[in-house]
C-alpha cells in the first residue's frame, strides 16, 4: 500500500505453508481478482477434444504485437497448459482468456468478448499489482543450439514475435514497464543474457553477475552482442568499476 510493484502469476498466493489450497487468494485485494476455478488447457495434438486457451489483448496493450501478429493472432497467444479461471473486483483487464474448443475453425480472438482475467492490472494503495492467470513464463523455451552451429543462428536473432513464445517476452516487458516505469537498473541487450544483481550496502557496491544462457557446459558459450547496464544516478554513484571475473579488470 505504501509503494512499490508486484507481478505474479497463475496460483500465487493460493496455497498455504503446507501445500493445502485455498478457496482464494492470499492477495485477491492486492490483486484485484478472486479465484474461480482451475482449467487445464491442452495442445491440439494431445486432447483434439479439449479446450485452448488464448490470450486476447485489449485496448492498446500489445499494439504491436497484435499488428505485427493479426493474421496469424489465434495460434501466436496459444497457452499450452492450465489457467486459472478469476473475476475482476478491482482495477483493469489488460488482456482476458478466452476459452475456445480445440481442433475448430481459425478464430478471430480480438472480436471475443470475455470478462476473464488473463493480464490484470491493480492500483493498490501508492502500489500497482499485476496478475497472469497461467504460468505464463515455462511456456518459454529457448531455441536449442546443435553442435557446431555459428552464432547467432537464424533462430535467436529473429523478432521476438517471429517465435512461438515470443510475446510472452514482449508482454513480461510491457508490463514491467507499467509497474517500473523508472527502474534504479535497467539492461538493454539480448533475451539469452540473463542478470542478477547485489546490493552490498556496508560495502556501498553492487554486484552485477551475467550470465550468457547459450553455454552447453562449462566453458563453452556462443558469443553475444555487446550489452548495456544502466543505472540510475538516483540509485547509485560508482566511483570506479570493474570486472571480477574471469579476471579483475578495471572499466
Amino acid at each position: 500500500k505504501g509503494g512499490g510493484s508486484i507481478l505474479t502469476t497463475y496460483e500465487t498466493s493460493l496455497y498455504d505453508e503446507v501445500g493445502e489450497m485455498k478457496a482464494d487468494f492470499d492477495l485477491a485485494d492486492v490483486l484485484g481478482v478472486k479465484y474461480v476455478k482451475s482449467r487445464n488447457c491442452a495442445w491440439a495434438q494431445e486432447s483434439p477434444e479439449g479446450v485452448g486457451a488464448y490470450l486476447v489483448p485489449k485496448g492498446d496493450f500489445l499494439a504491436r504485437l497484435q499488428d505485427l501478429l493479426a493474421p496469424r493472432q489465434n495460434s501466436s497467444l496459444f497457452m499450452s497448459g492450465p489457467a486459472i479461471i478469476s473475476q475482476s473486483t478491482a482495477g483493469v483487464n489488460k488482456a482476458t482468456l478466452a476459452l475456445i474448443p480445440l481442433g475448430g475453425e481459425r478464430l478471430d480472438l480480438r472480436a471475443q468478448q470475455a470478462d476473464i482475467p488473463a493480464v490484470h492490472v491493480n492500483q493498490f494503495g501508492q502500489g500497482k499489482a499485476a496478475y497472469i492467470s497461467t504460468p505464463l513464463f515455462k511456456l518459454i523455451k529457448i531455441p536449442q543450439i546443435t553442435d557446431g552451429a555459428t552464432f547467432p543462428q537464424k533462430s535467436l536473432v529473429m523478432t521476438p514475435f517471429a517465435r512461438r513464445d515470443g510475446w510472452v517476452v514482449e508482454l513480461t516487458r510491457e508490463l514491467l514497464d507499467e509497474l517500473a516505469p523508472n527502474p534504479p537498473i535497467r539492461v538493454e541487450g539480448q533475451f539469452h543474457l540473463e542478470c542478477t544483481f547485489f546490493e552490498q550496502k556496508e560495502k556501498k557496491r553492487v554486484i552485477v553477475h551475467l550470465l550468457n544462457s547459450t553455454v552447453r557446459e562449462l566453458g563453452k558459450v556462443y558469443p553475444m552482442d555487446p550489452a548495456k547496464i544502466i543505472i540510475s544516478k538516483d540509485f547509485i554513484t560508482p566511483t570506479k568499476v570493474y570486472t571480477a571475473w574471469p579476471e579483475k579488470k578495471e572499466l
